[in-house]
């Protein structure tokens, strides 16, 4: 147990990658839906994690426990939280309507998918 406490204090932002897929998958928990899915949620949601903390890293430094943080909120948020963010970040930017649009095409290509246990 101690090498694996200090594993995790040596690294940081593995530590906030598995920190976003614990979250994001007790996020998930009792919701409808594949265990398939549910675990790749919780996977992209790591790589998010790591993404982030690595692109805000390029363009300013950040101590690497800020990692734990980023994790967190991700793994609460989940992949399709953040999507429709960026999609809004987006429409407000460009004063389009690209989130609707692309809702709308979403729901044709998998209509029921909430259907699963």
């Amino acid at each position: 147990m101690h090498y694996i406490e200090q594993f995790l204090r040596e690294h940081p932002v593995l530590t906030g990658a598995l920190l976003a897929f614990v979250t994001s998958l007790l996020r998930l928990w009792n919701r409808q839906g594949s265990w398939c899915n549910k675990l790749i949620d919780s996977a992209l949601c790591m790589s998010l994690t790591t993404g982030i903390f690595y692109g805000l890293n390029y363009f300013s430094p950040l101590d690497p426990k800020v990692a734990l943080c980023i994790g967190s909120f991700v793994g609460y948020l989940g992949t399709e939280q953040i999507k429709e963010m960026i999609l809004r970040a987006i429409d407000i930017k460009t004063n389009s309507n690209i989130s609707g649009t692309l809702a709308e095409t979403e729901d044709d290509k998998h209509p029921g998918e909430d259907d699963h246990a």
